[in-house]
C-alpha cells in the first residue's frame, strides 16, 4: 500500500462502501475530505493510488491507460461481495475509471462521476496546437511536460492556497503532467466514449460549468449516452475542474449522500428485489 491510500473501516461492520479514485497525477490525499464525510454517514471507503503515481511501482512515464483499468478491477474484486452495496466514485481520470467499472459491473450499486473529462477544453492541449502535436506523437512525448499553474483548477483563492499549502508539505502530487500521460488519458477517453452505452448503473453525474479543463458537453455526452433508467445530473456554478476543494465542495459532498442513500432505500425494498430475482427489472 501506498501511504497515501485510503481504508476507512468501520469497526462495527458496515454494509455499504464507497471505492474512489483519483485524478491523474494527484492520489488519494485529494479525495480525504470527500472520503471521510461519506465515512461519518456510515460507509466504508477506500482508495488507492494508481498506476503511474507517487508510491506506485509503475511511474508517470512508463504507466498505460490498461493500467489503470487493471488496477480498478483488481480494487473493485477484492470488495465485490463484502457489501450489500458497493459504489464508486472519481474526479477527472478517476471518473473515467468509475465510469469504466459501471460499464463492466452490473452488480455495481451506483456511481458517483465527477468533472469526467470526455471533452477537453484547454489551450495547453488543444488538438490545434501545432508544437504540442508533434511532440505528443515522437519521443518528445517523453521529456516535455504540462506544468501545473494557477489557479490550479480551484475558483476559490483562499481555498486554493490551502490546498497548494498542503500538496506541498504532504508531497501529495505530481507537478507536471508528462505529454506521455496525458497521451494516455486521451486514449482512455476515446475507450470510455465507445463504453458507456453499457451502463445501466444509477448514476450522478457533476461538473461545473466554470470548469476550466473540460467542457460542459462532457456531462451532457454522458448523460445522454448511458443506458441507466436512474441518472441524475448537477451543473455547478460557482467551482472550477477540482470541485472537492472549491466553494461548492460541501454542496457535492451533501448531493453525494443522498444520492447513495436513495439508492440503499431502493435496493433494500423487498418488491423490488424479487422483481430482480425474477428478472422483470
Amino acid at each position: 500500500m501506498s501511504s497515501y491510500d485510503i481504508e476507512f473501516v468501520h469497526i462495527s461492520p458496515s454494509k455499504n462502501a464507497v471505492l474512489m479514485f483519483h485524478s491523474l497525477t494527484g492520489t488519494p490525499y485529494e479525495l480525504q475530505k470527500y472520503a471521510k464525510v461519506l465515512f461519518e454517514e456510515g460507509y466504508d471507503v477506500y482508495s488507492y493510488t494508481l498506476a503511474g503515481h507517487i508510491g506506485h511501482k509503475i511511474n508517470i512515464y512508463e504507466v498505460k491507460y490498461e493500467d489503470w483499468i487493471e488496477d480498478a478491477i483488481i480494487k473493485y474484486n477484492n470488495l465485490k461481495g463484502r457489501y450489500e452495496n458497493l459504489f464508486v466514485s472519481g474526479i477527472g481520470l478517476g471518473a473515467l475509471i468509475a465510469l469504466y467499472l459501471a460499464a463492466s459491473y452490473t452488480s455495481l450499486s451506483g456511481v458517483v462521476s465527477i468533472s469526467a473529462p470526455i471533452f477537453l477544453d484547454n489551450s495547453l492541449i488543444s488538438k490545434h496546437n501545432f508544437l504540442l502535436q508533434i511532440a505528443m506523437n515522437t519521443i518528445l512525448k517523453y521529456y516535455c511536460s504540462l506544468l501545473k499553474i494557477e489557479p490550479y483548477s480551484v475558483k476559490n483563492g483562499l481555498l486554493r492556497r490551502q490546498a497548494r499549502k498542503n500538496y506541498k508539505l504532504e508531497a501529495a502530487t505530481i507537478d507536471n503532467c508528462p505529454l506521455c500521460a496525458l497521451l494516455e488519458l486521451l486514449k482512455f477517453i476515446k475507450y470510455i466514449k465507445n463504453i458507456l452505452g453499457e451502463i445501466k448503473a444509477p448514476i450522478l453525474i457533476i461538473q461545473s460549468i466554470e470548469d476550466n479543463f473540460i467542457t460542459l458537453k462532457s456531462l451532457e455526452f454522458i448523460y445522454s449516452k448511458i443506458k441507466s433508467q436512474f441518472k441524475e445530473k448537477i451543473i455547478l456554478t460557482n467551482s472550477y475542474h477540482f470541485v472537492l476543494f472549491d466553494n461548492e465542495r460541501d454542496f457535492v459532498f451533501d448531493k453525494t449522500v443522498s444520492f447513495f442513500e436513495k439508492i440503499k432505500k431502493y435496493n433494500s425494498n423487498p418488491y423490488i428485489n424479487k422483481r430482480k430475482e425474477a428478472n422483470i427489472l
